[in-house]
């Protein structure tokens, strides 16, 4: 791993060597710089994850440092430890004021210093690694939106610019449509979660008709299994009991796993839906013929983006997370079951009748599932 890189500022080269003998000994790459100015151009050129800054210095002193620092876009975040002689508590006020994170007072000793270094660098690389998330989430999320829009574009252009029959423009308006529903699916998803995430997402239950949710959930993906050669086959219970949930949510829920099942099924064969009461709940499963997800790779298979093979080509995206969570909102849960070369069954359970708190009125607020 590499060794996180710290400078150390100081106009005095005994504290300088002190301080970096004690890094380096704990594993960290020192830098050192004699002056704020110095100091400036080696936290462009060198990227440090830590500075210890004195405080009074020729040229720039500590405090002006830290403010050009806070300043700076690219190094606001910088984590800075003010060293000073100074150690009244006006003067640290300030310096706390122009930025910086935390203040030591000249002499320190060894383990104060690396404990407050191990402090800081640990919130950074915490922080890096948020970051990171974030920005690998929003990449998923283009590129997610990348494939139905780049469809629109190009059947539009064909429907522009070439001459077809009446059934063929039926036909190509037919698959803009359906790109354009795949398309917004994936935004609502990435609203709807956000929604869940923050307990802003009120739910509408109502009564409802099982056969009828599933239904409409299979009709939504009919032509998309159709241009994989993929027939979509339905075991409904009919002795189930009708269920009390948000028909928009349990409708979108069972697209985004049919949409999984399609996608990662097998070019041709079947995608099977079932529906089976079991006791409170109503058990909705979608099964499809591909190849499995890893055991190693199920546990975190409902986590957003999660890996679904060793090289990392499948990725869950954010419909699984927001399925989780819409089946946690209605007191229900949603499970996995895979094996390698034999596909993959995404079961979820959802209350056949309203919970007694819940018949006071017919909508709820969703909470506690973040």
């Amino acid at each position: 791993m590499e060794s996180v890189k710290i400078l150390v500022v100081d106009d005095s080269a005994m504290v300088r060597k002190i301080t970096m003998k004690s890094l380096e000994k704990a594993g960290y790459t020192v830098l050192e710089a004699a002056d704020g100015e110095e100091a400036l151009v080696m936290v462009r050129d060198e990227r440090p994850k830590l500075v210890i800054l004195d405080l009074v210095m020729p040229k720039l002193n500590g405090m002006e440092v830290c403010r050009i620092l806070r300043d700076d876009p690219k190094n606001n975040l910088l984590p800075i430890v003010m060293l000073t002689a100074l150690g009244s508590q006006p003067v640290k006020l300030q310096g706390l004021e122009k930025g910086a994170d935390a203040y030591l007072t000249k002499p320190f000793d060894e383990p104060e210093l690396l404990a407050l270094v191990r402090n800081l660098t640990g919130k950074t690389k915490e922080r890096e690694r948020l970051d990171q998330l974030r920005e690998d989430r929003m990449h998923m999320e283009v590129h997610d939106l990348k494939a139905p829009l780049g469809n629109i574009v190009n059947l539009c252009d064909l429907l522009i610019h070439e001459t077809l029959t009446p059934e063929e423009q039926k036909e190509f308006l037919g698959m803009v449509s359906e790109s354009a529903k795949i398309g917004l699916r994936l935004v609502m998803t990435r609203l709807n979660l956000a929604a869940l995430e923050e307990s802003r997402l009120e739910l509408h239950r109502e009564v409802l008709n099982p056969h009828e949710v599933i239904l409409s959930a299979v009709n939504q993906m009919v032509w998309m299994g159709k241009n994989r050669n993929l027939e979509v086959i339905t075991q409904l219970d009919v002795n189930a009991g009708e269920m009390f949930a948000d028909r928009d949510l349990i409708i979108r829920v069972l697209v985004n796993l049919l949409d999984n099942a399609v996608k990662h099924s097998q070019s041709v064969g079947q995608v099977r839906v079932s529906m089976i009461q079991e006791g409170p709940f109503l058990r909705m499963g979608v099964k499809d013929n591909g190849a499995g997800i890893p055991p190693e790779f199920q546990a975190g298979v409902f986590e957003k983006f999660s890996k679904m093979s060793e090289k990392g080509s499948l990725s869950t995206g954010l419909g699984l997370t927001f399925c989780k969570m819409v089946a946690e909102a209605h007191g229900g849960k949603i499970n996995l079951t895979s094996q390698v070369g034999q596909g993959s069954e995404f079961s979820i359970w959802i209350p056949v009748h309203a919970p007694a708190e819940m018949m006071e009125g017919d909508s709820l607020l969703a909470n506690g599932m973040a």
